[in-house]
């Protein structure tokens, strides 16, 4: 191939056959041409010490040095020859694109409007730190507090010399009371009460002073203030609109050769605004490269490359599917045209397992849950252990799930068959009164023999339904674990959950900060396999009606 930007294989494809559809790509299967095209862009960044160094594998750099996400594509041109095309997500340092990758959708570096539009951005910026700082250094809050005090102050003082003139007079009037024929009593009471006017004349003017003082002080700093956030919001509109012009500038092709702008690939979805960075991940650069070349795309897929990032698991060289809160939109219009393969997800949803009953009696019913099989329906797939168990038993009892496992994760669960059952159990839960165990494969060594994870979590949007850790906003999430055994490549271990969060053990399997090494066929945060190698396999309880002790366990199939 002719074009500088479409890589040669160098590995000897000929055995290899051209895949039927293109690859899904919110969910990372392997594919062979794609697998070697990556190692083929491996090899070039390990064999270019700046790429490997400067993505946080050596000391010479910042430890604050993160990796990223790197993309192949294969692609077919006109005559049949098959080539790849290289992408990064966003930007290198403060380059937008390199000479061996794909340019991004639209450079913002090179386009002069923005250029002036983000000068006059951090003009203002400018301006606004200028003035905070001016107004820091007046100190216009602490004389505000300080007129407030000397204000509360002085009327205090002369409150109390009030008072106690109150009380003078007072006693005087108490006396002239008691000599009221004297000559001077008319006179001396009138006295007394031109000076009760007086004093309420004089708290009166000293308020006045005060709150016209106050208020001039106030109106001074409100000034300021408004003009600092005036600036803010001139800053903000600008910024608004300028995003607004970026947005529609980036423009996507599909494989019909029809074109849509990032505001419109959005418009639909819930929050209509793209986030940040939304357009220069791998995948959409690839696909408009491929498009605007005539170049087939075949398969593609993305990997991390470097130091992994303190909130989501990454890992160097493991391989990750689109993101689906920044490319899904974009995606959506992008293939269109194309030859997609089915979700594999849902095709192995759609192969739903029979479930095994473990234990049954008048009020709950425990069953080990078979592995790709939802706990309860989804939005596409109807089919669960939720549907089955109400299928089974009709209008017997509604079957009522007292806890849930991940689609890919099997075994244990427990059904309440009436109300009663479900509120007694799920207290168990709620109380932290039901031990449950897992075992699980990771397909890694663990040097230690036991510990406890502590990393706190929340949803990561852009890649839903994966979590990430999140020491500010995320829950707490707490795991205790044991090794059971070890290979030379894998480690088999027991996880025993304090706390029950979303995908909690394969986060903290897999996070470097956690055993550092995912569950074993785990397709979200590991590699993906023909299962997840994650099992409930014991759980202990007190039964709803006779109070007995239960413990129920159920052997994994790995």
């Amino acid at each position: 191939m002719k074009n500088q930007l479409i890589h040669n294989f160098v590995t000897d494809i000929s055995k290899y056959k051209i895949p039927k559809y293109f690859t899904y790509p919110f969910v990372y299967q392997k594919e062979s041409l794609s697998h070697i095209a990556s190692q083929e862009l491996q090899t070039y960044l390990v064999t270019t010490p700046n790429w490997f160094d400067s993505f946080g594998h050596s000391s010479n750099f910042s430890t604050d040095s993160v990796g990223k996400m790197f993309g192949v594509l294969v692609v077919q041109d006109i005559d049949g020859n098959l080539g790849h095309l290289w992408g990064i997500s966003g930007k290198l340092s403060e380059r937008d694109s390199d000479p061996k990758f794909v340019e991004p959708v639209y450079n913002i570096l090179v386009d002069n409007n923005f250029k002036n539009a983000e000068k006059n951005i951090l003009k203002i910026s400018r301006d606004i730190e200028d003035l905070e700082k001016r107004f820091a250094k007046n100190n216009y809050l602490v004389i505000s507090n300080n007129l407030n005090k000397t204000f509360e102050k002085e009327l205090g003082i002369l409150k109390s010399q009030q008072s106690n003139n109150k009380k003078k007079r007072k006693r005087i009037r108490s006396h002239i009371a008691k000599n009221i024929l004297h000559t001077d009593s008319k006179k001396r009471l009138t006295c007394l009460n031109q000076m009760s006017k007086n004093e309420k004349l004089a708290r009166v003017s000293l308020k006045k002073y005060w709150e016209e003082q106050i208020k001039s002080h106030t109106m001074m700093v409100l000034d300021k203030k408004n003009e600092i956030l005036n600036l803010k919001n001139i800053r903000k509109d600008i910024s608004q609109k300028l995003q607004n012009q970026i947005f529609s500038q980036y423009l996507f092709l599909n494989a019909n050769s029809e074109s849509k702008s990032l505001l419109d690939c959005f418009k639909k979805e819930p929050n209509p605004t793209p986030s940040s960075g939304s357009g220069d991940c791998c995948a959409p650069k690839l696909l408009q490269y491929a498009y605007s070349h005539k170049l087939k795309p075949i398969s593609m897929v993305e990997f991390w490359w470097g130091k992994s990032p303190d909130s989501n698991v990454r890992k160097h060289k493991m391989y990750y599917p689109a993101c689906k809160g920044k490319c899904k939109p974009i995606l959506d219009h992008m293939l269109i045209g194309l030859d997609v393969s089915y979700n594999p997800l849902i095709a192995r949803i759609d192969q739903t397992p029979i479930i095994k009953y473990l234990y049954e009696d008048d009020d709950i019913v425990v069953i080990d849950k078979g592995v790709n099989i939802l706990s309860t329906p989804g939005k596409i797939v109807q089919e669960s252990v939720y549907s089955i168990l109400k299928n089974k038993y009709n209008d017997t009892f509604e079957p009522i799930l007292v806890h849930r496992l991940d689609m890919s994760t099997s075994g244990i669960l427990i059904c309440a068959k009436n109300r009663e059952s479900y509120k007694f159990l799920q207290n168990q839960f709620l109380r932290k009164k039901i031990s449950k165990r897992y075992v699980a494969v990771l397909e890694g060594i663990v040097r230690e023999k036991n510990g406890v994870i502590d990393l706190p979590l929340i949803l990561d949007w852009e890649n839903r339904p994966q979590q990430k850790v999140c020491y500010k906003e995320g829950k707490m999430a707490l795991t205790k674990w044991a090794l059971i055994s070890k290979t030379k490549s894998t480690s088999r271990v027991y996880f025993y959950p304090i706390t029950g969060r979303t995908h909690q053990l394969r986060v903290h399997a897999a996070h470097t900060l956690g055993l550092n090494t995912p569950i074993l066929g785990d397709n979200l945060y590991g590699k993906g396999n023909r299962r997840l190698h994650l099992h409930a396999d014991q759980i202990t309880f007190t039964h709803p009606k006779t109070k007995t002790i239960l413990t129920i366990q159920c052997e994994p199939d790995f």
